[in-house]
């Protein structure tokens, strides 16, 4: 694999624009079940810290759920020490709570491709310094792939996966 190749793909991803929706009520609701429930989840995406030149792992999570009839949003960071930050809540059961999306880094939550560019940097990241910051890859696996020279390969390939999850990402890799 060449310097080349990870010059390439790491232009595609400075280029690469969030696309975000469309916020409404309705649209956080419109495949939801019927009657009470509550959907929490979220994945640790990593994020580079130009000021501590290290990597770590964030979580964003937007939450959503019915109980007693009235719907509720929250959206939360997390970091892998723990560190909650609530950045917008709305819950129908109080009454002066209003649906109203102020907050701009509300749409970096539901913009699916931060995720996948997240990961592609951290993954040519690895390739380029020969390390795993987030502890990613298995001790024994990260070890062996150093040792047998299939590291930077390893990393190039992790990388494409998350391109290839990218809107366009697929024609951009065929034409490489």
């Amino acid at each position: 694999m060449s310097k080349e190749l990870i010059e390439k793909l790491e232009s595609y991803l400075e280029q690469r624009e969030p696309k975000y929706p469309t916020l409404t009520l309705d649209f956080f609701f419109e495949n939801t079940p019927e009657g009470d429930f509550s959907w929490e989840r979220g994945e640790w995406e990593p994020c580079y810290d130009s000021d501590s030149q290290t990597w770590q792992k964030f979580s964003y999570v937007i939450n959503v759920g019915r109980k007693n009839g009235f719907r509720w949003i929250e959206a939360l960071s997390c970091d892998s020490d723990g560190n909650r930050d609530i950045h917008f809540r709305y819950d129908e059961e109080e009454e002066d709570c209003k649906f109203e999306l102020y907050h701009d880094d509300f749409s970096y939550f539901l913009e699916t491709g931060t995720y996948f560019l997240a990961w592609a940097e951290y993954w040519l990241y690895c390739a380029t310094e020969g390390t795993d910051q987030l502890g990613e890859c298995f001790p024994t696996d990260y070890q062996s792939k150093i040792q047998d020279g299939t590291w930077v390969e390893f990393c190039i390939n992790s990388a494409k996966a998350n391109i290839k999850s990218l809107e366009g990402g697929q024609k951009f890799l065929d034409s490489l």
